[in-house]
Formats: C-alpha cells, structure tokens, sequence
C-alpha cells in the first residue's frame, strides 16, 4: 500500500505536511560515463525536498524517494534525477526557487523573503548569485550610444557612481564611489573605439560629470537636464520672494500674500483663474488667482522682474525653443559683463564698498544662477537641453531608479552589501517576464 501524505511535527514547526513521492527511471537506464546498460537496481535513496507552502507556519516537503542503480562495468553507483523538480543535491524545489526570484523582484527584505519561504537569509543570497552573474552584466564589448549619469546613497550612506542606457534604460555602472579614478579606471576598460560611440550624456548640472563625459568620451554631447535646469531657477526665484516676504510683518496680508500661495508665483501666468474668485481665509478675502500674483508683483518692482524672467525661461526649455533661451541667456550674459566692468571702476576709484545697486546684484540668487547657466564651460550644454534633437534623452528614467534604490534602503534599515544590493538592481532591471506560447497545436488525426 502507498504511503499518504502525513502532518507531523518538525524541528521548530508545531506540524508541517510530509507528501511521500518516488522517482523512478522511465526505463532501463545508461550511466552516462561509461556509457555501459548493464545496471543492477538496488531500491531508493530517501531525500526532503522543501516546497511551496501558502502558510509560512505550516511548511510542506516532499519525502522523495529515488530510484538507484549500479552500474556492473564500472561499479558506480547512480539515481535518478529530475531537473524540472529540483537541481541534484538541491535542499528545495524549483517551485522555491521561482517564488524566491519573484519576491527578490518586489521592495522586500532578505530577511523576510527567507521568513515567507522557511529557508535561511543564506540560502536567499544563493538563489541571487546563481541568478545575476556581474560577469554577465559587464558591457566589456559595447557602449551605449547614449547615456545618463547620476550618484545615488548605497550602503554605509555613501555616493555611488550610476549610469544607464538612456534609450533601453538598462544598467551600465554602479560603482562603489563617484571619484573620477572610479569611472575612469572602468569606463577605460573599453576601447577609445568603444567609446568614441557614445553620442551623448546626460547629466544634473554637476560639473564634475561634464568634465570626465569630455575627458573619457571625445565625440559625445554634454546635455544639461531640463527638470534640474527649472529646478534650479524655480529655487532662486523661491529664495528672492522668501527675501521680499520678511520685509513685512509676520500676521499682515502682505506677508501672507508671499507666504500662504508661493506655488501660484512658478505657475504660467497664461495658466491662472482670473474668472472664478475665492474667498481666501489668510487674505480675509475673495481674490482669483491671477489678482494674488498681480498684487504681490506690486509690490516689488525687482521680484516683478524676476518673475517675468524665469517664465520666459520655463517657455523656452518647455517647447524646446533653443534661439528663445540662447537669446535670453547671452542677454543676461552680456549685462551680467557690463555690471562686472562697472564693479572694477567703482572699486579701482572708492575701494571695496559697493553702492545699493551693486550690492542688490551681488546678492540675488536669481542673478547668480543664471550666471552658472550662462558661463562659457555650461551655455552650450544648457542649450543643447531645449535641442529638438536631443529633446527624447532625460535624467528621468534614472531618477526613478534612484528612488527605487532609496526605497529598498529605506526598507531594509540599510543594506551593508554593496554586491547583494547591486545584484538585486540588475535583477531589477533586466528581468523579463516569459511571454506565455501562443501557438497552437494542430491535431493530426
């Protein structure tokens, strides 16, 4: 009579299912080095397999049983095996295997996917190394024809060096550090052929990036990204109203016209409710909102400037109008000369003490970010983010994969093993669902 599967308890498990199985030679056997069919049976080799449980606290195995023989040529002894049930001397199922893969996809912990799985933090770093091989992943061969480049915390909350594939976003880098002997010593590992193919690089508006993408790369494009471009005006243009605001006391109206709708001011003026007014509790008021951004402009003459400057800027990064921003930058620029030439005057006569309007200059942040923008190492890369022919690359795929790091950081308390997590990235990244066969079988009577 065949054994049936049995509950019983087992080591820390109040009970878990035993399912008895064997596995049997589909017919009369060759050993594979010998090559020899003089076998004798000698019964079964008993072995626990761990399967696939939906209770964590109710775990399965598999008491397998499988058929032995010995070969009368050469004397070894051999079993059968099945690699769609389990790898030889493998402790679980491939089931396991699978369900371990797909949870190392998910923001989950090691430590609770061993948990899930009733299997070891160890035996879950296994099934990661036998399934992302970093050899496999090194493009000693290829580069890119465009990339991004960015730094993102790892582990120790250190910066690590990452760069994709602009086009097909998968992973080229991540190295441990963001020093330029880091990505030099592996970018030189390719070819100058190799790398003379890189056509463009895409960056934040960190000038350390643009000097090695020049340096390792000599045909490529720098390009500057749009959201840090805007980001970074948008801040300056926050921090001068932030400088207007404090002119006025705190419960005013004034103040609260600043204060309470600064997200009003980064909008496009075109965009604004000028039809519908609310009534505005810190205003003690019924204003729409082109009214609020129009009576605090009045305010000040300076910020009114300044507000009509950064929305001609958004206009021409958004609709990729390269002579608009080109125009307006080298204007800037020009000006931004004249006032640096009045600087050496006044000080050559009346020394180091600037007059008001010079010193209003010198400390508007408006002024000095469009200064970065517009010095001769950064203008051309500026320019080239509003190109129409570069208009498809963006840090934004990039961004999201940061994020995607940060969060499993995050949720794994951090994570100490640069290797394990770069691992899982690739994992990530390159792991493609396998599209189900749709071809039909003909029957043939």
């Amino acid at each position: 009579m065949d054994e049936m599967p049995h509950v019983e308890p087992y080591k820390k498990f109040d009970r878990a299912l035993f399912v008895p199985a064997k596995l049997k030679f589909p017919q009369r056997p060759t050993y594979i080095f010998c090559g020899s069919k003089a076998v004798e049976y000698q019964g079964y080799t008993p072995s626990t397999l761990k399967h696939i449980a939906a209770d964590p606290s109710f775990p399965v195995f598999i008491e397998l049983k499988k058929h032995r023989a010995k070969c009368f040529t050469c004397g070894h002894c051999f079993q059968a095996e099945d690699a769609d049930l389990a790898p030889k001397y493998a402790p679980k199922t491939n089931q396991v295997t699978q369900k371990i893969i797909s949870e190392l996809l998910t923001l989950t912990t090691m430590k609770d996917i061993a948990n899930h799985n009733n299997v070891s933090p160890s035996t879950v770093v296994n099934v990661l190394n036998e399934s992302v091989t970093l050899s496999s992943f090194t493009l000693y061969d290829s580069l890119p024809e465009h990339l991004c480049f960015d730094e993102v915390r790892t582990n120790d909350n250190q910066l690590s060096f990452i760069c994709i594939d602009a086009v097909k976003h998968t992973l080229v880098a991540l190295l441990p550090g963001k020093s330029s002997y880091d990505i030099g010593k592996f970018f030189n590992g390719f070819s100058l052929a190799q790398r003379a193919r890189v056509k463009t690089v895409t960056t934040d508006l960190n000038a350390y990036y643009s000097s090695v993408a020049e340096r390792l790369f000599p045909n490529t494009e720098i390009i500057i990204d749009c959201f840090h471009i805007i980001k970074m005006i948008n801040r300056a243009f926050n921090h001068e109203r932030v400088k207007k605001m404090k002119l006025f006391t705190k419960p005013s109206v004034k103040y609260n016209l600043f204060k309470c709708h600064w997200r009003l001011f980064l909008l496009d003026p075109a965009k604004l409710d000028n039809e519908h007014p609310r009534y505005r509790k810190q205003l003690k008021c019924s204003m729409t909102d082109a009214q609020i951004v129009s009576e605090a402009l009045e305010l000040s003459e300076e910020l009114l400037l300044s507000h009509n400057v950064i929305h001609k800027l958004h206009r021409a990064i958004i609709c990729n109008d390269v002579l608009t921003l080109a125009r307006c930058l080298r204007a800037f620029k020009h000006s931004f000369k004249q006032v640096s030439v009045q600087k050496a005057q006044w000080t050559k006569k009346h020394g180091g003490a600037y007059p008001k309007n010079i010193k209003n200059i010198d400390n508007n942040h408006l002024i000095q970010t469009l200064n970065t923008l517009t010095t001769d190492k950064n203008l051309a890369h500026v320019l080239n983010a509003t190109n129409p022919k570069f208009a498809k690359y963006s840090n934004g795929p990039i961004e999201g994969i940061n994020r995607k790091i940060k969060l499993l950081r995050r949720l794994s308390f951090g994570m100490p093993n640069f290797t394990n997590m770069k691992k899982r990235i690739i994992l990530w990244l390159n792991f493609k669902p396998k599209k189900k066969n749709s071809k039909k079988i003909a029957l043939i009577s």
